[in-house]
């Protein structure tokens, strides 16, 4: 604060100071004091007053630093000035205008009161107590106005301190026989109109009106005309006297119809009260108010009846235009009860007391609620309020001389639209069309802007309750313009559809495509939705639609931010799904539809790679928003697309007449999937979509080798393409992925097995496409490949491609297959049933010389057999039957090298055909021994102690 004005509260305590040493002065010599020096001691103190009221103001609200010298002075002097009032309180007789300065100390009319303040009116307190004992013991009738004043104002402020019981005190020392003859009317007047104040403050401050509460404020208003009925001949002529009685009695039956202890006492009170008002103040708009309240809460047998009656009564009686809201109110009031009383009171009132030329608005506001109250009502059936409203339409043609304005139409047809709205819910249709029809009354419909969302209303309500002759005229009687607007279109299709005019059907599609508004692909999808049933016609919708879509394409740049993305997706996904829909009853149908789905899939996808392209593509993840202006297309639109063409693809490769179609499909998967910014999503997200992009690789890569298997390699291009190593790619792709996750523990065990599955399927393709081409260096790195978890089922994959090919020389297999044989005897977790099935394959009819490499093989599966059957006490007969075929490959092994002389190699191989057949069928060991001593007898084999010991383990 400035030094200025800081100076300026300085100078006006020192002239504080100064007046308080005159007062003090002034009053030390009070029996020289005539009546002129009271006056001007007087008039000093009221010319200093609102100063002082001002500044203490500044002082409580403000921060202000004054010299503290100056403020110890004023508090000594202002000290000494008190105690010389007190002394004069008990002296002098003559002190009225000290007891109203107390008095105005403690006037206060704010809810809050600060700490200062509280300690002044303390002081006060004690002060005026003290005055009171002085002059009841002087018996001083002078000052016993300012005494009731001073009473009235404490009563005041122990009821703002929510001290009720002092205030009672304090309000029954205010006696009507202890003031002074003559009456003053105003002082009369101020104390009945400040216990009114304090009883309204109670009243409104209480939001738990009790009994004790209401009660009390009973107590103070009764005093209170007690003062204005004991006085009245004296105050009646008083400007302020009849609004504040009307004030008081109004407060007063309030108080008693709202107690919870509403007894027959408060009811008689209550009925003397409003005969009271009603009598003395027959235009105010409040007794009625009352009456109608009190008749609910006293609940009497023809309450119902009473209320109606009061309400005429008000009608009748008060002036309508000022008293509008209070009179609609009151009207409401009974509507709760009996809606049909409500409306015959608005209808005496709409046709006896209004004028529109002179009263628009409140003769609008009157027709308003009775549709309001008609509507609303809780006790009117629907039928009886189209029968009340039709009533009403013949007193509105009677009395309605203009035009009415658009805020009440409006308001009038929301109120019927409404109401049809909610009855269609319950399907009555034929019902809700009667509040269309009524909202089309030429009363209120002339000047609505909207005519044709009424009349398509009620057209609906006409196709769905079958009134299909009223809708058709309707829709014939409509506008030019309103007949080509989109819902009305769709109205079309519905009409025609239940008169079962097919035909005239594909004409309205061709209404749809000539414009391109989001109303247009929202009345569309809804028109092929209603065609559901009917192939040919939706076929027809949906290349109309993509005529559509392609003109947005044009325009993309210009589109709104928002405007298309959701019209867009739900149309392309609804017209796929709906054509899809045709080939679900069977495969035949899937692939007479097979080049439209197609169409479906790849125009979508073409528009959004068109989007992505142009920067005007906002791929949205997990449904989050974004203000950018850019076309909004969820992750979850994408997959679904992807997902959908995938499906189609995986169904159509089960008929060899559709393997171009499906790698169309499959192939529109994957450029969905590219689509998705999935590298910037979470590892998990990255991982699944990945995936996705894999899956539809590996499937693409099948059914282009299904191609070539089934058009035996005369597709030239198909097979180029899966020369120019997809395969290989894909495999290293996915290899190179779960290197790069599985040393940061990114990765599952379950999405390592999904996507060496995946390598697997990929595998055996390469496989028979490098068997056709011969290119044993890079089948050998197909041999190279290990899994984490799938190396069984690769080996066991390869092998099976390996076994399965005829047309592929045993030669050229053979190698790779003893290389599996050799791996898979070095691990424990491979079959013996498995490798005994592979050696008999590889080895039945082998005409090459056997080396020592391809021996151990035989001895270390031999070794396997013995384990397997050490652990385990049962063996497959397929098991039995190829130990019994490798058997006799060893054995014919041995006869091999006997023939060529090669007598240590023929011991060899013999032995092992006889250990090998202790472990096939039962008596093949016999059979082999039989045959070797068939051998023996002819003399070819030497009968040696080594020969003696073949037989021997």
């Amino acid at each position: 604060m400035s030094n200025t004005i800081i100076s300026t509260f300085e100078n006006t305590i020192n002239e504080f100071c100064e007046v308080a040493t005159w007062l003090n002065s002034q009053l030390l010599d009070s029996k020289n004091l005539t009546a002129t020096n009271y006056k001007i001691i007087s008039n000093r103190i009221d010319a200093l007053q609102p100063t002082a009221e001002k500044y203490e103001t500044s002082f409580r609200d403000g921060n202000i630093n004054v010299d503290e010298t100056i403020l110890i002075r004023f508090e000594n002097l202002y000290s000494t000035l008190w105690n010389t009032i007190t002394l004069l309180l008990k002296n002098n007789y003559d002190n009225d205008f000290v007891l109203k300065s107390l008095v105005n100390n403690i006037k206060h009319d704010k809810d809050s009161i600060s700490e200062i303040e509280e300690k002044i009116f303390d002081v006060t307190k004690a002060h005026i107590d003290l005055f009171t004992n002085i002059i009841t013991t002087k018996n001083d009738s002078n000052l016993q106005n300012s005494l009731v004043e001073a009473h009235i104002c404490l009563f005041q402020s122990y009821i703002q301190r929510n001290d009720t019981e002092t205030a009672r005190i304090y309000l029954e020392k205010v006696q009507m026989d202890n003031l002074p003859n003559p009456i003053i009317p105003k002082t009369i007047l101020e104390i009945s109109r400040t216990i009114y104040n304090s009883s309204l403050h109670v009243y409104k401050k209480s939001i738990n009106k009790t009994s004790e509460v209401l009660n009390d404020i009973a107590t103070y208003l009764e005093k209170s005309l007690q003062f204005i009925t004991r006085f009245v001949n004296d105050i009646k002529t008083h400007i302020d006297y009849v609004p504040l009685k009307y004030s008081l009695l109004s407060l007063l039956v309030q108080c008693i119809i709202e107690n919870p202890s509403f007894s027959s006492d408060n009811k008689e009170r209550a009925m003397t009260l409003l005969e009271q008002l009603q009598m003395e103040y027959p235009k105010k708009a409040i007794p009625f108010q009352l009456h109608v309240k009190f008749l609910k809460i006293a609940k009497s047998e023809d309450m119902t009846d009473m209320i109606a009656s009061t309400i005429m009564q008000m009608i009748l009686n008060v002036d309508i235009p000022k008293n509008i809201d209070s009179l609609l109110n009151t009207i409401n009031e009974i509507s709760e009860i009996s809606t049909k009383h409500a409306l015959n009171s608005l209808d005496y009132l709409f046709r006896n007391k209004i004028d529109q030329i002179k009263d628009q608005v409140i003769f609008e506001r009157v027709i308003v609620t009775r549709f309001y109250m008609t509507l609303q009502s809780k006790n009117l059936s629907e039928t009886e309020m189209i029968e009340s409203l039709c009533e009403f339409y013949k007193l509105m043609e009677q009395n309605i001389s203009k035009p009415l304005s658009r805020t009440s139409v409006s308001s009038l047809v929301t109120l019927l639209w409404s109401s049809g709205k909610k009855i269609e819910k319950t399907e009555s249709y034929v019902l809700c069309s009667k509040f269309y029809e009524l909202s089309l009354n030429d009363l209120i419909s002339e000047s609505y802007a909207d005519l044709g969302k009424l009349q398509r209303a009620l057209v609906n309500s006409y196709i769905l309750s079958n009134e299909l002759t009223k809708a058709d005229d309707l829709l014939n009687s409509m506008s030019s313009q309103e007949k080509i607007y989109p819902l009305t279109i769709l109205l079309q299709v519905k009409l025609q559809l239940a008169l079962q005019n097919i035909t005239q059907i594909p004409k309205l599609f061709q209404l749809f495509s000539q414009s391109s508004t989001e109303r247009s692909i929202e009345s569309f999808i809804l028109s092929l939705n209603e065609v559901r049933n009917y192939p040919e016609l939706l076929i027809s919708g949906v290349t109309s639609l993509f005529k559509m879509l392609n003109k947005m394409n044009e325009s993309i740049g210009k589109l709104e931010k928002g405007k298309w993305d959701l019209s867009i997706v739900s149309l392309v996904r609804f017209t796929v799904q709906s054509v899809l829909k045709l080939g679900e009853e069977t495969q035949q149908n899937l692939n007479l539809n097979v080049r439209k789905i197609i169409s479906l899939l790849d125009v979508p996808q073409k528009y959004f790679k068109d989007l992505k392209s142009k920067r005007v593509l906002n791929i949205l993840e997990d449904g989050t928003t974004s203000n950018e202006t850019t076309f909004k297309l969820t992750v979850d639109d994408i997959e679904w697309f992807a997902s959908t063409a995938y499906n189609v693809g995986s169904a159509l490769l089960q008929d060899e007449t559709q393997l171009e179609a499906s790698l169309e499909c499959v192939s529109l998967a994957n450029r969905y999937v590219e689509l998705i910014p999935y590298a910037d999503f979470t590892f998990t997200k990255m991982y699944y979509f990945n995936y996705w992009g894999y899956r539809c690789r590996a499937q693409t890569i099948l059914i282009k080798y299904h191609i070539l298997d089934v058009q035996q390699g005369r597709d030239i291009e198909n097979f180029s393409k899966l020369q120019n190593s997809e395969p290989e790619m894909l495999i290293q792709d996915i290899i190179a992925f779960i290197q790069i996750a599985t040393p940061n523990k990114l990765i599952s065990t379950d999405q390592i097995d999904e996507l060496e599955i995946l390598i697997i399927e990929a595998c055996q393709v390469y496989l028979n496409l490098l068997l056709d081409e011969s290119k044993i260096d890079a089948i050998n790195n197909i041999f190279s490949i290990e899994l984490c978890q799938n190396q069984i089922e690769l080996d066991t994959s390869l092998a099976q491609c390996l076994i399965n090919r005829d047309g592929i020389p045993m030669n050229m297999r053979r190698p790779f297959l003893i290389k599996l044989i050799s791996r898979s005897l070095n691990k424990d977790y491979y079959s013996i049933t498995t490798i005994c099935y592979w050696i008999r394959i590889v080895f039945t009819d082998y005409n090459n010389k056997i080396s020592s490499m391809e021996h151990d093989i035989f001895e270390c599966t031999l070794t396997k057999v013995k384990e397997n059957k050490n652990t385990s006490c049962n063996r497959s007969l397929e098991e039995e039957l190829d130990i019994e075929n490798i058997s006799s490959i060893c054995w014919n092994f041995g006869i091999t090298c006997l023939i060529s002389e090669e007598r240590d190699e023929f011991i060899k191989w013999a032995k092992l055909a006889y250990r090998f057949s202790k472990y096939a069928r039962i008596g093949l060991e016999q059979q082999m021994r039989n045959l070797w001593n068939s051998l023996l007898s002819t003399g070819q084999v030497p009968n040696t102690d080594q020969i003696a010991n073949i037989f021997v383990d």
